[in-house]
């Protein structure tokens, strides 16, 4: 806990330095954001694609461009809860489970608890062996990400059995700050230095998830 602390005011001398300075400015789409609600009723999924715009080619032939996105989950009191990464090939398509499950991104936070709502960051950067969301890496374009969320809506009462309905919108390409970015991988690797085991969530699964519109 100490260490978590000390950490914490180091962090926060060097981003208060650099909190304004925008580092993504040439590659817009390498860092994302949206929220989720209600998880409590039913859950969400987020599906990203990697559109190619990083890969190369050698006769036609693509030899690289894989981005390793970098995955922070936020509860609506502004704590980081769980983080971790994908990989995805370029045209490859990868999902996120959104909620409290084993494969879920808030099935294995930091506090233990799960959210009703949230907020979820992604950051590209160059893919490879070095994927992890505990280290800066090299912001790179090629992102497209989508999730799903459950909204409150009026419906006449005795017409269905739940007023929840799943809406599908793009994720909000933001400016990232030096300082932002900072405070992302510092925060996930306290969630690595603590030695739990909690705060990393699975990652990806290299498919298209839906999502329940009610439980």
């Amino acid at each position: 806990m100490y260490l978590r602390f000390k950490l914490a005011f180091a962090a926060l001398a060097f981003t208060t330095a650099a909190f304004s300075q925008i580092i993504n400015t040439a590659v817009p789409d390498s860092f994302q954001v949206r929220y989720v609600a209600n998880l409590h009723t039913g859950s969400s999924v987020v599906d990203i694609v990697n559109t190619g715009a990083s890969a190369t080619a050698t006769s036609g032939f693509i030899t690289g461009g894989n981005i390793c996105v970098q995955v922070y989950a936020f509860d609506n009191s502004e704590e980081l809860l769980a983080c971790c990464t994908c990989t995805i090939t370029p045209n490859g398509l990868a999902s996120i489970e959104v909620d409290d499950t084993a494969a879920g991104l808030y099935g294995n936070t930091e506090t233990g608890a799960a959210p009703s709502s949230g907020v979820i960051k992604l950051v590209a950067t160059a893919g490879g062996t070095g994927c992890s969301a505990t280290a800066e890496g090299t912001l790179v374009p090629g992102m497209a990400a989508w999730g799903t969320t459950l909204h409150n809506v009026e419906i006449p009462a005795g017409t269905v059995t739940s007023n929840f309905q799943l809406t599908e919108t793009p994720f909000t390409q933001s400016g990232l700050s030096a300082g932002e970015y900072a405070h992302l991988t510092l925060f996930c690797s306290f969630d690595q230095v603590n030695g739990t085991g909690q705060g990393v969530c699975p990652g990806c699964q290299l498919t298209a998830l839906g999502a329940s519109s009610s439980q």
